[in-house]
């Protein structure tokens, strides 16, 4: 089927920034979610969902698929399904959630596919497949970098991410890039041929990465560039049939590129690149990006392996995030409660004012204060403005309730360093707080220069064309303001609102307290339901990745099972060795698998009913009785209770921990397990304990993380046992402990409050 391109390209160009315009001045509007081709290493159709039938695609489909023709043929026709469901199937039932297949040209090449669905249509990307033989060691190296990140301090974390993903891609250079608040970038990590120029420490501007770029990462969290310098090939027609509309791409994986961006890759010298995001709180925090020098095309199978990495150190950012903000949290609500008895106690502004001030300095990093309630101002330290000049700046900005300054140019002395201000009350009211910062001198070493980019005729913005260090020095700044100071200043913003109106001498009312204490807990409990949608979509993402691994896990398996029965009858000692580790790789990436899918289904909600323990305990005994009959355990059980939860997680719970027991028992005495309870203040704590190695003190801290095992090699398993165990008892409002003696044996305890609504 033929088409006019000079009339597709006309109908898209209210939609498109066409590549001949795109410069450094309109780069941040170009529509890169809808560029009209893809890159040409692979291919892409579109297909109507009730037919299969291909309705548009990218032209050089029909090449890439070794077939005569593309456009409106089934999808059936055009390849042969190797994987199951097939690609009928899952055409149909396919969602926005990116799904693999593996098939087969008619020629017997085999490509992977992969699935999604955008507007009205199921896009279908066909790319090279991964040596299927080279699966086995990528799922062994996922494994092994999980268990190494857990529990790692976060710049550890990045170094092994680094080096991991460059092991798993053969790349030349790779790098774990972090986000500042302004949105320029930092390298704080990396790994690389030592023949290369070191990137770790450079920072890069914001405008590296525009903000449209930043809304995709966080849609598509891996994006792969294989060749900088190749043509795109069209995707025709250039409308949706029947609509007015192009093919949102935003979830394509070979949407095509930037030509502001790949002129950017060529100016480095990069070829082929590979980015990873970094979530954290839904934002995109940074990326794992990695460079090569030459062509190099990375599978599907191994990008994903990657993206899992990726979510996980995500999720360990997160984590460490968490405990930062409830740390913040916590000093906030310190100050907050200082600062609200010295003023309550004080009965005079002049003394609030140095209370105050005393309380806070340390708290902002701040040389001097200022404070102005009513007419009444005081001040602490070398203060290098007057308060006029700040009743000024609360005038001239009404809108405004917080104000910060890195320079006070114009206000004082160059020299002076900067301010952040905080209006008490609301406007047109001119009481503040004020905190001054010291000039410093600042040196960042980017990697170039960011003002480069003019060309010689002047009329066009392009890219930087280089990358050496490029260092620059400032004076006269104070060190940034921060989130943490922001909220800091805002928080004690709320507790003198009411406060301050009394030490001028103005009525106020219990309901005007309690109405500011009302508003404190509102938004507060608004923070905590943030916090915890975003550790749902956590493990929604953990679990999402888990299922796109299994397609290529499958395929995998299938064909080592031919090549087991191949060498069956052959005296190659070696060959039977090496499908035999394959085989071995893929039952422990299966078992991985599976325990992330379990850890991502616990962020839904669960319901509670009444549990009975005792049938619980004897419904695992009798699922482990094999296990339990080879290992000689004794296993006695004492009363039990009747609770609320779910009881397929307090069944998993309990078997767990008994295989735990199991796993850890000393070969020089018989295993003897039991399994107790006891009433505590309302709740129940559900007791398993062994006779077996115990536990190093050292290691107790370590046994509930994620991919941890005590005796990584000696034992089956890979370490989610007892991290599923903690994660259910949180799930149930409880936690688990453990006591352990080195070589008698160990108790794992659960407590189980009895609640009384759904999570």
């Amino acid at each position: 089927m033929d088409h006019d391109r000079s009339c597709t390209a006309q109908s898209v160009r209210d939609y498109l920034v066409l590549p001949d315009r795109v410069d450094l001045n309109n780069c941040d509007r170009e529509a890169i979610h809808i560029p009209g081709s893809i890159q040409p290493h692979g291919a892409l159709v579109a297909v109507t969902r009730e037919d299969g039938i291909v309705r548009m695609t990218s032209a050089n489909a029909a090449e890439v698929l070794g077939v005569p023709a593309v456009m409106d043929r089934p999808l059936r026709e055009l390849v042969v399904d190797v994987s199951p469901p097939g690609l009928a199937s899952s055409v149909r039932t396919t969602g926005a959630v990116r799904q693999l297949q593996t098939v087969m040209t008619q020629d017997g090449r085999q490509l992977d596919a992969v699935l999604h669905r955008t507007q009205s249509m199921t896009v279908v990307e066909f790319e090279p497949a991964a040596d299927e033989l080279s699966l086995g060691r990528l799922l062994a190296q996922v494994s092994e970098a999980g268990a190494a990140l857990d529990g790692r301090s976060l710049e550890d974390a990045w170094q092994i991410a680094a080096t991991t993903v460059r092991r798993l891609t053969g790349f030349d250079r790779t790098m774990i890039y972090l986000f500042n608040e302004d949105g320029h970038g930092t390298v704080v990590a990396e790994d690389r041929r030592l023949d290369l120029d070191a990137f770790l420490g450079l920072q890069y501007p914001a405008s590296d990465i525009p903000k449209q770029a930043r809304v995709l990462y966080l849609r598509n969290w891996t994006r792969h560039i294989v060749d900088s310098a190749a043509e795109p090939s069209p995707v025709l027609p250039a409308l949706i049939p029947g609509t007015d509309e192009p093919l949102n791409m935003a979830l394509a994986q070979l949407r095509a590129v930037s030509p502001i961006h790949l002129e950017y890759l060529r100016n480095m010298g990069v070829v082929t690149s590979l980015s990873m995001s970094l979530v954290s709180d839904k934002q995109l925090v940074g990326l794992v990006a990695c460079h090569h020098y030459t062509r190099r095309h990375v599978s599907f199978a191994v990008r994903s392996a990657c993206e899992l990495l990726a979510r996980l150190l995500s999720e360990q950012l997160a984590r460490a995030t968490g405990l930062t903000r409830e740390e913040e949290e916590r000093e906030r609500r310190a100050v907050q409660l200082g600062v609200l008895r010295h003023v309550a106690e004080a009965g005079s502004p002049e003394r609030a004012l140095e209370a105050i001030a005393a309380q806070t300095l340390d708290v902002f990093d701040a040389s001097a204060f200022m404070g102005k309630l009513g007419d009444t101002v005081r001040t602490h330290g070398p203060v290098p403005v007057d308060a006029s000049e700040i009743v000024r700046m609360l005038e001239d900005q009404p809108d405004e309730d917080l104000i910060e300054v890195q320079h006070l140019s114009g206000l004082a002395d160059p020299e002076s360093g900067g301010v952040l201000v905080v209006r008490v009350g609301h406007a047109p009211a001119t009481s503040f707080l004020a905190w001054f910062r010291p000039p410093v001198t600042m040196t960042t070493t980017w990697g170039g220069d960011p003002t480069e980019g003019l060309e010689a005729n002047g009329d066009r913005l392009t890219p930087r064309g280089s990358f050496s260090a490029w260092s620059e020095t400032v004076r006269g700044r104070c060190e940034a303001w921060r989130e943490r100071d922001r909220r800091m200043a805002t928080t004690l913003q709320r507790a003198l609102a009411t406060g301050e109106a009394g030490l001028r001498g103005e009525d106020q009312d219990v309901s005007t307290v309690i109405d500011a204490l009302t508003t404190y807990a509102r938004d507060l409990e608004r923070a905590n339901a943030e916090l915890r949608a975003a550790a749902a979509d956590r493990e929604e993402m953990i679990s999402a990745v888990a299922h796109d691994l299994r397609g290529p896990l499958r395929t995998m398996s299938g064909f080592v099972g031919v090549l087991g029965e191949r060498f069956a009858d052959t005296d190659d000692p070696m060959a039977t060795r090496l499908v035999e580790r394959v085989t071995g790789g893929a039952d422990h990436m299966a078992q991985l698998l599976n325990g992330l899918q379990r850890w991502g289904r616990l962020g839904s909600g669960i319901s509670l009913v009444t549990v009975d323990l005792t049938d619980a305990v004897d419904t695992v005994l009798q699922s482990l009785g094999a296990s339990l009959e080879t290992s000689g355990a004794t296993v006695r059980v004492g009363p039990m209770p009747v609770v609320n939860g779910d009881p397929a997680l307090l069944r998993e719970l309990i078997q767990n921990l008994v295989e735990n027991a199991v796993k850890y028992r000393d070969p020089e005495r018989p295993l003897e397990i039991g399994i107790t309870s006891e009433a505590s203040r309302g709740s129940t704590v559900l007791s398993v304990t062994d006779n077996g190695v115990g536990i190093d003190p050292a290691d107790v801290e370590d046994i509930f993380r994620m991919f941890r095992q005590l005796r990584p090699g000696q034992s089956e398993g890979i370490g989610l046992g007892l991290a599923l165990v903690s994660r259910i008892a949180e799930r149930h409002q409880g936690h688990v402990w453990v006591d352990s003696t080195l070589g008698v044996g160990s108790t794992f305890s659960v407590k189980l409050p009895l609640p009384t609504k759904e999570y």
